[in-house]
């Protein structure tokens, strides 16, 4: 059974965590590929740090590169939203936060991607628990 997130006024579908996920994306009709990592990930999109402004509703040609043994997938993500205040990376590269929303991803990536997310969210909590140990 998936649950509803509900952060203040938005709502989630899937549980969504940080992680280095290696992403290639490209602008659909467009030429010109680039790597990049999410920002964070969930069975239901992602959040990417564009290096450039695009409008709501662009669809993005995607591959993700996932870290279990699996091979990399293609799906495509429509843009839902973007921070138009651009952040800085470690390099001083600027960039915008954007949401992806999957718009044709099958069932056994889907379930990928939710077996990945809650990997993680048990590595962290495991890592809340040694952390509370080890201070006693």
């Amino acid at each position: 059974m998936v649950t509803t997130q509900s952060t203040g006024n938005e709502r989630r579908k899937y549980k969504r965590v940080k992680g280095k996920v290696k992403i290639t994306y490209k602008v659909m009709g467009e030429t010109g590929e680039e790597d990049i990592f999410a920002v964070d990930i969930s069975a239901g999109g992602f959040c990417l740090g564009l290096d450039r402004v695009l409008k709501k509703d662009t669809v993005l040609e995607l591959v993700v590169n996932l870290p279990d043994k699996d091979k990399s997938f293609f799906c495509l993500g429509r843009v839902v939203w973007q921070n138009m205040k651009s952040k800085k990376d470690e390099s001083g590269k600027r960039f915008y936060e954007t949401g992806l929303q999957f718009s044709d991803l099958d069932l056994k990536n889907r379930l990928r991607l939710i077996y990945y997310v809650h990997g993680k969210m048990n590595e962290a909590e495991a890592k809340k628990f040694a952390d509370r140990y080890e201070q006693k």
